[in-house]
């Protein structure tokens, strides 16, 4: 997997945090463990240890949550896609998007809908 589609995987799974602007560490640690899930399924074939995707959210945490707010998010969100149009398995991503979301025990609309306008996009039912 390529750097820009690493961090492209990483932003979206990162934006399922942010998405009902509530960062809870149950979520931070439904996130590492999903990079290690996507990991075994061959999703991201890159060596990824924990201290580097949790110094990839640090590094980027303030940049997304910026954009899931402002008016760049349909961009950010139609790059990031396009970014990932290669990878095979796209359900187990929504999988993960899941996971990160239901981390809480509580999954809001607004995850509901990111996971699902991801889905759509990519023409799979979630």
């Amino acid at each position: 997997m390529k750097k820009d589609n690493l961090d492209s995987l990483l932003g979206l799974l990162a934006m399922t945090i942010f998405a009902d602007k509530k960062v809870l560490s149950e979520e931070i640690k439904a996130f590492v463990g999903s990079v290690k899930y996507l990991q075994s399924m061959q999703v991201v074939v890159a060596s990824v240890s924990e201290a580097d995707i949790i110094m990839w959210y640090e590094l980027n945490k303030d940049e997304l949550k910026t954009k899931v707010t402002g008016k760049g998010f349909e961009i950010w969100l139609r790059d990031c896609l396009g970014n990932l149009s290669t990878v095979k398995n796209k359900p187990a991503i929504l999988i993960a998007m899941g996971d990160i979301a239901n981390a809480d025990e509580e999954v809001h609309v607004s995850e509901v809908a990111l996971v699902a306008l991801v889905a759509k996009h990519w023409g799979l039912k979630w």
